[in-house]
């Protein structure tokens, strides 16, 4: 083994591993999340499994930045999904939610908190509008009480034949759905699409017991509605959609029959969690086509350049015009060299670990490149 060769490159080959490794760890950083309910937190509270599934159903799944995707494309066998927004639509963006449902779209909203959710909800027309939480079940629940198991609700008489067929394709193969932490969602006219057991209770107080002035009871935590030509679906548990829950009894079969017949699906984010910051920046780049030309016209201009003036892109070009100001730097300063004695010594300080003929040609170098910058002044 050439120890010498260790000892040199040792060193350098340790910092490019850490550096690569860093950043590829920085990459991953900004291209991931923990936010909840993002397709990118592949953790318990994300729902990048919801995302996959939905394409494993052969639906085209897009993540909407703002609503402008609800008018990209025919909205009869588009689904929309908004999970927990955290603000307010503007007059725009319901606007555009009512085009939507008007050309026959589906609009899912789940939530636990009705103070976001409700105002939706009104400005499109629905019915249904999310109650107080938390439902909670000491009979039919996973490991805990806050965790009910809910099935099918009965389908009014005087439901019409479009709720009616919706809910045949909402329910097919599911028979027990699991919530966690769910409200209660009151449905007014619309069709209730879940329910609890009559077991169940709503904890008012929060303290995780049935007290004296809590009742059981069966109560709905999801609906569908006709709105237009459209569907709204509404459910007091947005976490009914996360990876953890998915996993669970026939969660999955629920999303099944939600896009069924659909051919595209939006996860809308315009009232929801930011984003990481690549797929931001990619999803950004998609949706603006100003964007789009600024950026195309950058690295045209750019490869152009390149294209143009290939020395302007070498290393060794701007290493030469650092070099040069330097230079022009010191002319007016006293300068002071070393004769090819002192430069040896000094070459070997620096360098024990050289030996004499590569010593030699260093010093050489140096004299005469010493020489020839005198010549050009």
């Amino acid at each position: 083994m050439n120890w010498r060769t260790v000892l040199v490159w040792g060193p350098r080959f340790t910092l490019v591993v850490v550096l690569l490794g860093a950043n590829i760890g920085l990459v991953v950083a900004m291209s991931t999340s923990a936010a909840p309910y993002s397709v990118y937190n592949q953790g318990w509270d994300g729902v990048s499994d919801l995302r996959s599934q939905i394409e494993a159903e052969g639906v085209d799944t897009s993540i909407a930045l703002d609503t402008a995707p609800y008018e990209d494309r025919s909205a009869k066998d588009a689904v929309s999904f908004v999970l927990a927004p955290i603000s307010a639509y503007e007059a725009a963006d319901t606007a555009r939610l009512n085009r939507f449902l008007a050309n026959g779209g589906t609009v899912v909203v789940a939530a636990e908190n009705g103070s976001r959710a409700n105002p939706l909800l009104a400005s499109i027309d629905a019915d249904a509008r999310l109650g107080p939480r938390v439902l909670r079940d000491e009979q039919s629940n996973y490991r805990s009480s806050a965790l009910p198991v809910v099935v099918p609700a009965t389908i009014d008489d005087n439901a019409t034949d479009d709720v009616r067929t919706a809910a045949g394709r909402l329910l097919d193969g599911v028979e027990r759905v699991t919530l966690n932490h769910a409200a209660t969602v009151e449905p007014n006219a619309a069709q209730p699409l879940l329910s609890t057991r009559a077991t169940a209770y709503l904890d008012a107080n929060g303290n995780g017991t049935l007290d004296d002035d809590e009742t059981l009871g069966r109560r709905p935590v999801a609906t569908v509605e006709s709105v237009g030509a459209g569907t709204v679906i509404v459910s007091g548990d947005a976490s009914m959609f996360t990876n953890a829950m998915l996993e669970r009894t026939d969660n999955q079969a629920l999303v099944s029959g939600i896009v069924d017949d659909s051919g595209r699906a939006i996860l809308d984010y315009s009232q929801g969690r930011s984003l990481p910051v690549v797929p931001l920046i990619v999803l950004s780049l998609r949706q603006t086509p100003l964007l789009q030309v600024v950026v195309g016209l950058a690295v045209f201009g750019g490869f152009s350049m390149w294209y143009q003036f290939p020395r302007l892109f070498a290393p060794a070009f701007w290493r030469e015009r650092l070099f040069a100001s330097v230079g022009r730097g010191d002319r007016d300063r006293p300068r002071i060299d070393l004769d090819a004695e002192d430069l040896d010594a000094f070459i070997r300080d620096r360098h024990p670990d050289w030996d004499d003929e590569q010593v030699s040609r260093v010093t050489k170098a140096i004299i005469r490149r010493r020489r020839q910058r005198r010549g050009n002044e």
